[in-house]
């Protein structure tokens, strides 16, 4: 059965020369290879509701055309960051499935919010995870994406390969929502509490939110 991925190319810390430079330079020419659909370049922003580890404050994003395989996709090469104008810290490209894609017909917004859970390493979160797995990916995405300002919505599953430093975010699932603004995440968490599911999981996993600003898109 045919997929889609995600390969990601970030650096822990990028100057402002150097986000131009891969906005103008390597974003562009990058997103026109055969096996990329789409491509992002996001910045990471400090929030007063960041909640988990840090994130890379840059990170490259380009979605695969469907493909029966892993060899069909765009897999960036670290080494495109050694032409990088300015300071860069541990450049990495990894490669996640894409497990499911929703979105409203609409401009792309601006802004991204990033949610990584992963299971904590307890005989109740494993045998639990597949049920909130299946929640979160064929509903709860779809659930989120009708609050105001959500234009689209992505879940990730884990690392399929990957190059450079390893990172504490190896093995976290991800769903990314695209927005208009910084804060239509927050006030559609503040005002639509999640669904009950959601509480009988909060103590057998861990729990990151970050939220970019779209720097690039091709």
């Amino acid at each position: 059965m045919n997929k889609k991925y995600w390969s990601m190319s970030s650096v822990d810390r990028a100057s402002p020369e150097v986000i131009e430079w891969y906005a103008s330079e390597i974003l562009p020419v990058a997103a026109q290879h055969p096996h990329v659909s789409r491509a992002w370049l996001l910045e990471t922003q400090t929030h007063v509701e960041d909640a988990g580890p840090n994130l890379p404050q840059l990170f490259a994003v380009y979605e695969s055309r469907e493909t029966d395989s892993t060899e069909g996709v765009y897999v960036p090469d670290v080494a495109e960051w050694e032409g990088a104008p300015g300071p860069i810290e541990h450049p990495r490209t990894a490669v996640r499935e894409l497990l499911a894609n929703l979105w409203f017909p609409a401009e792309g917004g601006e802004w991204w919010c990033s949610i990584r859970i992963d299971p904590l390493d307890t005989d109740d979160a494993r045998d639990n995870w597949d049920e909130l797995e299946d929640w979160y990916t064929f509903r709860h995405i779809g659930e989120t994406l009708v609050a105001d300002g959500i234009h689209q919505g992505w879940r990730l599953g884990n690392e399929v390969m990957q190059s450079g430093p390893p990172t504490q975010h190896d093995h976290f699932r991800w769903a990314m929502y695209e927005q208009t603004k910084q804060e239509d995440m927050l006030l559609h968490v503040n005002k639509e509490p999640l669904q009950p599911i959601w509480f009988r999981f909060v103590d057998q996993e861990s729990f990151g939110r970050g939220f970019h600003r779209v720097v690039g898109r091709a």
